[in-house]
């Protein structure tokens, strides 16, 4: 017996040194998870070169085409601030690159020796050949309505109006345009005039002005007249006017009358007249302005007749604006030379990226042609 009681009091005490070192062992590990981490080497990285890396383009460049083709371009370096040497900057494309009709885009980028990077962009802008008329003299021939007799659209005063004429209104539109070139659009309206009386005139102005260009829009004067019941006369009278401008090489370009409001009894004769200057513009191969179209849709249109003033036949300013608009867009269409390969480039708008409406130089929205 006494050698059992010896036996167990050796598996006691081996039992209590095990749990001691348990404990023990747990609580070395408890130590060293508390205590601090041992401090890293010191970075290589030079502080006052970290994130300090930036880079600014230079200016934006642009340059004329003048045969719409690609040109070479040369733009500025960019300027690199901050950041370790070795220090690349390239842009793309590179100056002095050819860049296409338009706003083209060029991206900066610059990488140290750290690896850091930065960007920056600008902007290469090639603008498009400056258009060209191949005519330099246009004569505006007519009544109150080429003079520039205007209405107001609240009153039934007229005033005589230059200013703003269809004449004077189409000199800034050529003259915006066609920067390259004095072209000059001669006023000879006449108030009170009829058609029918005109030719003598007409002929006169043609030697005198010796225009490579006529612009036609008469016989008002001829609806209003009490003794004038049927508008055959006065449509014979332009025919006769356009016969003897193709006579002197003068090419003549027709126009309608505006519409009139029906509260006044002539009003009814506007369209049977215009339809008989649509036939002689047919008949004898000349371009028309259909006024009475401009003047009756769009901005113009509806039944109050807007651009037409309260005395229920002139024109307001607007509506000289679209009579304006309307043979702009005609002799556009007919004279515009096409530059060195092709007229294309000249109506081109895109390239790469957007081109302002600007650089392509149309002041106005396409007119309502017949």
């Amino acid at each position: 017996m006494s050698g059992l009681f010896r036996m167990m009091a050796r598996f006691r005490a081996a039992a209590l040194r095990g749990g001691l070192a348990a404990v023990g062992a747990a609580m070395l590990a408890a130590a060293c998870s508390e205590s601090p981490a041992p401090p890293l080497a010191p970075s290589s990285l030079p502080g006052d070169k970290v994130q300090t890396l930036s880079l600014t383009c230079a200016a934006d460049a642009s340059r004329r085409s003048t045969t719409g083709a690609p040109v070479r371009v040369q733009y500025g370096s960019p300027t690199v601030q901050g950041g370790l040497e070795p220090v690349t900057s390239t842009c793309a494309p590179a100056s002095n690159s050819r860049f296409p009709l338009g706003r083209n885009r060029v991206t900066c980028t610059v990488q140290d020796g750290l690896e850091q990077t930065a960007r920056c962009a600008l902007f290469v802008t090639v603008l498009p050949p400056i258009p060209r008329l191949g005519i330099s003299t246009i004569l505006a021939f007519g009544d109150s309505f080429t003079a520039g007799t205007t209405a107001t659209p609240v009153s039934t005063v007229v005033f005589f109006d230059p200013a703003n004429s269809y004449p004077a209104q189409l000199q800034g539109l050529i003259d915006r345009r066609y920067t390259a070139q004095s072209i000059d659009v001669v006023n000879s309206g006449r108030g009170g005039e009829l058609a029918v009386q005109a030719r003598g005139r007409f002929v006169s102005e043609l030697s005198r002005v010796r225009p490579d260009v006529v612009l036609i829009m008469e016989g008002t004067n001829d609806l209003l007249a009490l003794n004038f019941t049927t508008s055959s006369p006065a449509a014979a009278a332009i025919e006769g006017m356009v016969i003897d401008a193709k006579a002197r090489g003068v090419d003549p370009i027709l126009a309608t009358l505006p519409p009139m409001r029906p509260v006044i009894a002539p009003a009814s004769r506007v369209e049977p007249y215009n339809d008989l200057i649509r036939q002689i513009a047919a008949r004898q191969g000349v371009a028309l302005v259909d006024a009475h179209r401009l003047l009756s849709a769009g901005a113009c249109g509806g039944p109050n007749l807007v651009c037409i003033g309260d005395d229920h036949f002139h024109p307001t300013r607007k509506g000289y604006e679209a009579i304006a608009t309307g043979f702009f867009e005609r002799i556009m269409t007919i004279y515009e030379e096409d530059p060195p390969g092709g007229a294309a480039v000249l109506s081109q708008t895109q390239s790469q990226n957007e081109t302002p409406a600007a650089l392509v130089g149309s002041p106005v929205a396409p007119a309502d042609l017949r």
